[in-house]
This record gives structure tokens, sequence and C-alpha cells, in this order.
């Protein structure tokens, strides 16, 4: 601490890998080298001079006393910065004016803008590899058993289904244009699900189309009725892999069809198992499941029906010591801050053209209508899918932990609620 000279003054200064939040009588300082942090609630000194850093004209920097800081609660609070490499003092005798710092903010390379959208020629720079990775593909929706009984599936995780008051199914002239179209793109995984997948002849063609494709090609499969009879020749097809949805009343022959398919593959890392559940009875047997199976590639999709809030709130929600756990670094950060990394680069596309970057959200365009650039662009530019981030949502907005939680998800999107935490009270449903 400086020595008890009252003419001294100092530039208080926050280093650039420092992150401030404030908001609700809270400021956090985080610190993402080191990953610690500092919290203080209802501390009105914490909150002033929260506002001082986060002002742009200041950049990082104030201007503080020796009076001001000797045995006082903003010198404690500067000592907390300097023990967590966060801040330091420098004596202004030190510099002929106000040091300049670098404010911790996010630089987007290549970013899509309207600037960019009206020359076309910077638009031919693009690189939109950096724009899509994840391609679903519904070849099919209607109703069937599953898709009836669990109708909101699909606006939640990429369940094999969506119902519909009749059943479409994908042009194969126009699949073939799309597959022609996304060869051109760096794809990561392209998803093939739907309501009725089990023609296998229909399955192969699929297959076939997109066989020259480098990345992962996954089918979305329920458990329920399914014949193996249908699947023989597609389960061992090269190059693709297998996602199998468990829901509850549980089909234990269809189950036990599948587990003796996957026996008998030399490539077991191709299926895995997803079990869909919603009540902590449905999750119990799931457990069970899994360990008399001796499964190890498995996940659970929580299902919400409307009425088991209580589970979601007991198995989901997140609380203020699993933040406390997140640890993001200066990357990290800087990408929830700018798209949501959930949605970000993703495309649904269902029979009859429409695409959309979530489902729960107004399409962005049809395909072949609109080329798969002109939804990339229209998205970027105008799109509410790939953008959304906590910062812009209530109560997240007021919350200074907003940086530290995970994407928005389709759960909140669904259920018009963005919080899956009690730190807030939410107002809205439920």
């Amino acid at each position: 601490m400086p020595s008890a000279n009252r003419d001294k003054s100092f530039w208080l200064y926050l280093e650039p890998w420092v992150h401030v939040t404030a908001g609700s009588g809270q400021v956090l300082f985080y610190n993402t080298l080191n990953k610690k942090s500092l919290h203080y609630n209802g501390n009105i000194v914490a909150g002033n001079l929260a506002a001082l850093f986060r002002d742009p004209e200041n950049g990082y920097v104030v201007k503080v006393s020796s009076t001001e800081i000797e045995g006082t609660e903003l010198g404690k609070i500067i000592g907390d910065l300097r023990k967590t490499l966060m801040g330091d003092l420098l004596e202004t005798n030190w510099s002929e004016g106000k040091p300049v710092n670098i404010l911790p903010k996010p630089f987007i390379k290549n970013k899509l803008t309207k600037n960019v959208f009206d020359n076309p020629d910077d638009l031919s720079l693009v690189n939109y590899d950096e724009y899509i990775h994840e391609v679903t593909i519904f070849l099919n929706t209607g109703p069937s058993a599953v898709v009836n009984a669990f109708p909101l599936a699909s606006l939640q995780f990429p369940f094999p289904g969506r119902p519909s008051q009749s059943t479409e199914s994908f042009d194969f002239e126009v699949l073939n244009t799309l597959a022609i179209e996304l060869s051109v793109f760096k794809l990561i995984t392209i998803n093939f699900t739907g309501s009725d997948l089990n023609d296998q002849e229909n399955l192969l063609k699929v297959a076939s189309l997109f066989r020259e494709f480098t990345c992962e090609k996954k089918f979305h499969i329920p458990v329920t009725g399914f014949n193996r009879n249908d699947f023989n020749e597609l389960i061992h097809y090269p190059s693709l892999t297998f996602a199998f949805y468990i829901t509850f009343p549980f089909d234990i022959s269809g189950f036990n069809e599948i587990v003796t398919l996957v026996s008998e593959s030399a490539q077991q890392s191709r299926f895995e198992f997803h079990f869909v559940v919603k009540d902590n009875e449905e999750l119990q047997t799931s457990l069970e499941i899994i360990e008399t199976s001796k499964l190890t590639r498995y996940s659970f999709n929580p299902y919400y029906d409307g009425k088991n809030f209580d589970f979601f709130r007991e198995n989901v929600f997140i609380t203020q010591e699993d933040i406390k756990k997140s640890k993001p670094d200066q990357h990290e950060i800087f990408s929830r801050l700018t798209f949501n990394e959930k949605d970000f680069g993703k495309f649904t596309i269902l029979p009859g053209g429409k695409v959309f970057a979530n489902l729960n959200d107004p399409e962005v365009g049809n395909f072949p209508k609109n080329s798969i650039v002109d939804l990339i662009i229209k998205e970027a530019l105008s799109g509410k899918s790939w953008k959304r981030t906590r910062p812009e949502q209530y109560p997240c907005m007021d919350c200074i932990n907003h940086f530290l939680c995970p994407p928005v998800s389709s759960y909140e999107i669904l259920m018009k609620r963005y919080n899956f935490c009690d730190i807030f009270k939410n107002s809205g449903n439920p």
C-alpha cells in the first residue's frame, strides 16, 4: 500500500484480461488467466468503482489519491485486485498523462455486416466455412407412435421425428441439390432424422448421396419399433454413425436388437444411446439399463412436457456453485458475448425446404429457393438464433454471471425462461 503522502495520486488500472460485470447490487471481477474472481454483494464502493472501470472514456484506468485509499473500503478492494493480479497502482508522476490501456473486447474476423453485404467484392472474400459446420435434415415428418408421445421433443434436442398433420418426405432431387451445395463447405456433422426411418432402400439412397462427405454423418433412430431387418445393410454402411433414442415405456425388444447389432460390430464407437427422460423414475431406470447393458457411449436428454418443471429444477438447473466452477478463458468469454455457441453455424432443413437456425425461431428461408450462402448471410445479418446471447436476455442481462453461464439453450427458448437457475426469480413461465 502506498505511503501516507496526502499529495500523492495514482492511476488505478485493470489488466486487459480481467472482466467486470455489475448489476442488482453485485459486482464481479474475473481474471481469465488465473481464473480467480472477486465477488462483492451490496458494496456501494465496489459498485461505483466497477462503473468507473466500465466507462469507455476511462478505459480501465481511473485516478485515485492516497487519501481515498488508505484505510478505506476502496483501499481494501484495490488490495484484493492486486493480490489476484487483476490490477495495480501506478504513480501519476511516472507518466506524462493518463496511461493507455487495452479493453477486453472481441475482434471478429470475416464478420458479415451490412456494409460487407452491400459491397459484392467484399462479400466474395468472406470465408463461409466459418459460418456453417452442422446441418440437420428431416427426411420426413408426420405422425408416429413415438412422435405423438413426444410432440415437443424436436424443439428441445435432435429427436428422431417431428409432428405434422400429414406425412411429408424430402424430395430426392432437392436432396441431391442440397448435397451438391453442401459439398463445398467444411462441415463437421450432418444429421439425418425423421418421423419414419424404416425404409432401408431410401436410407441407403440417402447414404449414397453423401458418401463422399468426410464429415460425420449421423442417423438419429428411435428404439421404439426398431426392426433389425430395416437396418441390416445400412448399419454396416461405411462412415456412418448412429444415435439411438430410448424412450419410456421402454421397448426392450427393440433395444435388445440394437444391442445385438452393436455387439457384432467391429466399430462400436459408431453407436451412441440417448435416454429421453422426463422424471426421476425414468432417470433411475436409464441408469440401471446402462449398467446392466454395459453401455459406454450414452447421454441423457431431459424432455420437458409442460408439467415436469420440478424435474428440470432438480436435475437441469445450475446453482451458484456450478457457476463458480466455470472457468472460461478470454476466448470463451468473447465467444459467449458475441454469438450463441449452441446454435451458431447450424441449420435444420425440413421436407418442403423450410430452413431454421433453431426450430423455436422463425424460419431463415427456404431451400433451394435460397442457396446455403444466402441463408448464411440472412441469418448472420438479420437472424436471431446465432446472435442470441445472455447479456441480451432478461433476467440474465441483470446478472453478473452471464458470461460464466452456458449459452441460451433450446429448452429456455421453448419455455420462455432465459435462466435455468434460481439466482434470479423469473416472472415468465413457468
